[in-house]
């Protein structure tokens, strides 16, 4: 492209972000699906994981004043047989006897009936905005078995979109099966003026946020039509706050490589920044003649440094595809873990969440900068240091 075609493209640019704002009045139809007064905006729990857990826990409540008794509960129970869990047992139970506990043993939702007869526990982990943290569904599950050895279990891992959990024990449930069962509620039961008011107020919540956006989607695509060279324009310059600190994490990796920590570009992105280490390649050697992992990569396990909107966290994880029987047993060895860690056709699986984080909170607005990184990044290399070293002391040992 010569110095004219590239002069005539920025004109045709310029042009067309002058008739994008001369006509900014395009967006209002947007405002007014968005923009209508909630009182959990006010309260600031729109993506909000406690807050959404606060709620949700008072709802499967049976006994709670929400004035909708166990309806809530009994739809969400028929949910999950329909997901696989035995519906007879959990539906046949007296639903009036189950207890909702908040952050038991940092689970965020417990359901327990102690009834002899119909001993059932029930483990929720809900998922808004941020995603696994290191081992933390394996070790819940651990803790739920260790402490209701006795009871019939099910596991819920609860998400937007429904998304699978790491573990194959845990049940995917999205929060469109939430908004169904409050909809269905609050068009067969009068719960009165005030839980109407709040219960509304949340479902309304949930269709914006977490729902297909039928009407939306076709007023957003019409002012794209319209408006698309500029909108498009936009986008490909807008700041990613993901994308920023997506670069200053590469670039702190470039210059050091003192600390071995080996960036594999071609297999990152903006959410998940993989790098190995001489010590996990030593445990995990690189999948041979061809042969891909689960990644489309020779490497079966890499330290995955996790960015999103709400942190930065790090973890080692394992896949199962063409992992060899002798560096499965070697990754067993290693870690200190049995068949019996392993769900039964796994695919995935986190071997170890590391302690080093950056927590974005709920109310922050400020964007991570280069010294929060290199505080993050400092303290993550010392972190994998003393783990390797104590993993090697252990193997010589």
């Amino acid at each position: 492209m010569d110095v004219k075609q590239i002069e005539s493209e920025d004109e045709k640019d310029k042009s067309a972000l002058d008739a994008f704002f001369a006509d900014i009045s395009c967006l209002d139809e947007i405002e007014d699906a968005l923009g209508k007064p909630n009182i959990f905006d006010v309260l600031g729990m729109a993506r909000a994981e406690i807050r959404h857990s606060n709620v949700l826990g008072w709802l499967l409540d049976p006994n709670g004043n929400h004035g909708l008794g166990s309806l809530f509960l009994r739809l969400f129970l028929q949910k999950l047989g329909k997901l696989g869990a035995d519906a007879v047992k959990l539906l046949s139970a007296d639903l009036n006897a189950f207890s909702v506990v908040r952050e038991y043993k940092h689970i965020d939702i417990l359901l327990v009936s102690r009834v002899p007869e119909a001993k059932i526990v029930i483990a929720i982990e809900n998922k808004v905005d941020s995603g696994e943290h290191g081992n933390q569904l394996a070790r819940y599950r651990q803790t739920v078995n260790e402490d209701f050895h006795d009871f019939y279990k099910e596991f819920v891992f609860l998400t937007p979109d429904g998304m699978d959990a790491s573990e194959g024990d845990w049940r995917a449930l999205g929060y469109k099966s939430i908004s169904e069962s409050l909809k269905y509620c609050l068009n067969r039961v009068d719960v009165g003026n005030e839980a109407n008011l709040l219960l509304t107020q949340y479902l309304s919540l949930l269709e914006r946020e977490f729902m297909d956006k039928a009407k939306l989607s076709e007023i957003c695509n019409k002012v794209y039509r319209e408006h698309k060279r500029a909108l498009d324009l936009i986008f490909e310059l807008r700041e990613d706050q993901c994308h920023t600190t997506f670069l200053m994490i590469s670039d702190w990796l470039k210059k050091h490589p003192e600390h071995g920590l080996d960036c594999d570009v071609d297999h990152s992105n903006k959410t998940y920044i993989r790098f190995t280490t001489k010590w996990l390649l030593g445990v995990v050697p690189r999948v041979k003649d061809g042969k891909k992992s689960g990644w489309n990569s020779d490497c079966s396990a890499y330290y995955e440094l996790v960015n999103r909107k709400s942190g930065l966290s790090c973890k080692i994880s394992l896949n199962h595809n063409n992992l060899d029987d002798c560096v499965f047993a070697s990754v067993k060895k290693a870690f200190k873990l049995t068949d019996n860690d392993f769900s039964e056709g796994w695919v995935w699986k986190t071997l170890h969440g590391f302690r080093a984080k950056h927590v974005v909170k709920d109310d922050l607005t400020e964007s991570i900068d280069q010294a929060q990184v290199d505080a993050f990044m400092d303290k993550l290399v010392k972190e994998i240091k003393a783990f390797e070293a104590d993993k090697s002391g252990a193997s010589q040992g």
